[in-house]
């Protein structure tokens, strides 16, 4: 039996469909060196705007047209700060920590690595 989109009971029509990322973000940090830059930290802080747009264009095989618009409205700000420790000149152990402070979801999350230099 023949499929039925080559019988002609399935049309598809496309249409255009869009989208807007509308994204936006800044970042400012600060580092520096301590114990002779055997220690170096950073700390800073950054801002990020999501608000994206997106329009379905889209006609099925009964001639319905469906034009759904999505939309987010996403604001974060968020800290972090990150710092290395050279245990010698071929070791070092890292720390960072990632936070988004909200009101009804508070995000962190934080890594930790050991280094070997030895191989520079």
């Amino acid at each position: 039996m023949d499929e039925p989109q080559q019988r002609g009971l399935l049309r598809r029509v496309s249409g255009i469909d869009r989208y807007q990322p509308n994204i936006f973000g800044a970042e400012l940090a600060l580092g520096w060196n301590w114990a002779a830059a055997k220690f170096r930290p950073y700390l800073g802080g950054g801002y990020n705007i999501l608000h994206p747009r997106f329009q379905a264009d889209h006609t099925d095989n009964t001639g319905f047209r469906d034009r759904h618009e999505g939309r987010g409205e996403l604001e974060s700000f968020r800290l972090h700060g990150w710092g290395y420790r050279n245990l010698s000149e071929a070791f070092s152990v890292s720390g960072e920590v990632y936070t988004v402070p909200a009101r009804r979801r508070h995000r962190s999350s934080g890594r930790a690595g050991v280094f070997d230099w030895a191989g520079h």
